[in-house]
């Protein structure tokens, strides 16, 4: 091992250590080792064996090359803006995508108020669901690639920076729900307003959607936002789905092999006994034992 990869090593594990909020006794202890031990790796007198740096990165949530070689307290920084960056468009990317679908529907209402053509606001408001949709997917795929590529995110915010964003939180849903009951007193009074002769009813309801079109944008991106001071959600919910693939891969594997036998049975009794009119209750069979292995797993 080169003396540069030992004081690596040696500086990362502090920087870990601290960041778990860890004494070195604590670590001894989970590691199963002396708290000289620990102490030794720190300094760069002694080096772990392949084993205990495989506890340290599962412990810690880092890769092997980052605790030996690299710098964790840069990889740690660079996480940090990539969760940070990723979050953000997401929200916006969310928000913006359930706005232009309201912002169809106000746009419907105008031009229905205004006497157009009721196929060519169909269309226009079909263009604003197409332009959400491909948001919604897009970003959506991008997410699932985020959480692969960072199943687990320590905690990158500061008491501070949470403490600011509830503060920012709560005055949100204020104005938002403000808009959305300002919608609904205009709404309740509408009847009452005279109505100009070149214009229809749908004109009204177009002014009521575009509060309701603003507060629902505000409300789901603040959700969002909400969602991602939420690190220990995160990473919980990317525990639970990398359990789900592996238990999904296995059912896979285990009914792949059910099937299989399903064609060998049906082949041999239809070639071997000729009873091709019977052979056919293997597939079914397969199915129902699929369905069984299926429900036990998953249950487990």
């Amino acid at each position: 091992m080169e003396r540069r990869e030992v004081a690596a090593f040696s500086e990362n594990l502090q920087f870990y250590r601290k960041k778990s909020d860890m004494t070195q006794e604590e670590l001894a202890e989970r590691m199963e080792v002396s708290r000289q031990t620990i102490s030794k790796w720190e300094s760069g007198a002694t080096y772990p064996e392949m084993e205990k740096i495989l506890q340290l990165c599962e412990m810690f949530r880092c890769d092997m090359d980052t605790l030996i070689r690299g710098d964790a307290t840069e990889s740690f920084a660079e996480d940090n803006a990539q969760y940070d960056q990723h979050k953000n468009e997401f929200s916006k990317a969310v928000a913006f995508g359930v706005g232009f679908i309201l912002l169809g529907v106000t746009i419907y209402e105008f031009l229905m108020g205004i006497r157009v053509s009721e196929s060519y606001a169909n269309m226009l408001f079909l263009i604003m669901c197409v332009v959400s949709v491909l948001l919604f997917v897009v970003h959506g795929l991008k997410d699932e690639e985020f959480r692969r590529r960072y199943p687990v995110i320590e905690n990158v915010y500061t008491t501070e920076e949470i403490d600011k964003f509830h503060k920012k939180y709560i005055n949100v849903i204020a104005v938002a729900i403000g808009l959305i009951l300002c919608g609904v007193i205009y709404e309740g009074f509408v009847e009452e307003m005279q109505l100009p002769a070149r214009f229809e009813e749908d004109i009204f309801h177009c002014v009521f959607m575009i509060p309701v079109t603003i507060a629902v944008t505000m409300l789901v991106y603040i959700g969002c936002q909400k969602e991602k001071y939420d690190i220990e959600k995160y990473n919980k919910k990317n525990r639970k789905e990398g359990l789900a693939k592996k238990r999904g891969a296995l059912i896979g594997k285990i009914c792949a092999v059910i099937m299989l036998i399903a064609v060998i049975v049906f082949f041999l009794l239809g070639f071997v006994g000729n009873y091709w009119n019977i052979s056919w209750i293997a597939f079914p069979v397969g199915g129902i034992l699929c369905g069984i292995v299926s429900i036990i797993l998953a249950k487990e």
